[in-house]
């Protein structure tokens, strides 16, 4: 992402050479050096200069106090927003716990010291980081698995299954949660397209968040599922199954039939919620949620197949 722009005049060595010299600014941050070598990419107009070389750690200290969820939300932003340190002081011995309980869902991030009243909290993924992809992939077929074995116990009212399928979603909000550490601290590899992944990213991590709540909520229900809301459930899980697809091969004329899909299934769930109660209700809302937001990702994504 570039933070600001500048004028550079080009020099001309040897008749035959031109240079350009580097932001001293950029240059300190990174301690480039005579001798260092860059990687340079040339983007149409543009030409990308990268280093291999990390960032000074970014320290952060935060004062912990309220409830669990907002306690949770500071660790959150600072581990997604991609700070490496974080110092965490606190008054309630309790905290400890719940501090804990919000690394779970963090990839990387470990308590290196703590007191009483204070811990240190330290990335120490750093050879993860080049993994973004194969990452990035999991998150896919993760959640892919999640919403296909659900799809597959409801169908069979083999409902004491969902509770344990709805932790498959703490697993993709742990990887989702290092995608976007990854994305802001560092960028995508083509970082024009930084912006849309991260789209892509965060609408993935909501599609877990509705199959989770489809496994809670349909997990103590009683009365079978209708025939005619199952028939939407499997064809917003192929819905998904198809984005994957066309996501890691694009194709002009599967987006065509991806969009008209989208299209076919939200009438289809309209029709039936006015009719439907119960748990066909509860069910029928997630699926809308989840056929909108699989559709929303498919915006990004074509913007970065362009």
């Amino acid at each position: 992402m570039v933070e600001s722009s500048m004028e550079r005049k080009v020099i001309q060595l040897a008749g035959k050479t031109f240079v350009v010299s580097l932001p001293s600014k950029w240059a300190k941050k990174y301690g480039i050096k005579k001798g260092d070598t860059l990687f340079l990419e040339e983007k149409e107009k543009s030409i990308i200069v990268r280093t291999s070389k990390a960032v000074d750690v970014e320290k952060v200290q935060l004062s912990l106090e309220g409830p669990y969820e907002f306690i949770k939300r500071n660790i959150d932003v600072a581990y997604k927003k991609g700070i490496d340190e974080l110092r965490l002081d606190f008054e309630d011995p309790k905290i400890k716990k719940v501090i804990s309980n919000v690394l779970e869902s963090t990839m990387g991030f470990e308590i290196i010291s703590q007191g009483e009243k204070s811990c240190t909290i330290k990335s120490v993924a750093t050879a993860v980081e080049g993994e973004f992809d194969n990452i990035l992939r999991r998150v896919f077929l993760t959640l892919l698995s999640m919403a296909e074995e659900s799809y597959d116990a409801v169908s069979k009212s083999q409902l004491s299954r969902l509770n344990e399928i709805a932790f498959a979603d703490s697993t993709i909000n742990k990887l989702t949660n290092f995608c976007k550490r990854i994305l802001n601290k560092k960028g995508y590899k083509n970082c024009r397209q930084t912006s849309y992944i991260y789209c892509i990213v965060w609408e993935l991590e909501r599609i877990g968040d509705e199959y989770r709540r489809i496994c809670r909520e349909i997990s103590g229900q009683k009365k079978k599922i209708s025939r005619d809301v199952l028939d939407l459930y499997k064809e917003t899980n192929t819905m998904l199954r198809n984005f994957y697809n066309l996501f890691y091969k694009f194709d002009q004329k599967k987006g065509l039939e991806f969009t008209n899909k989208k299209e076919f299934l939200m009438k289809k769930a309209r029709q039936l919620i006015p009719k439907k109660s119960g748990a066909d209700s509860v069910l029928l809302h997630h699926l809308a949620g989840i056929i909108t937001s699989v559709y929303d990702i498919a915006g990004p994504y074509y913007a970065m197949a362009l």
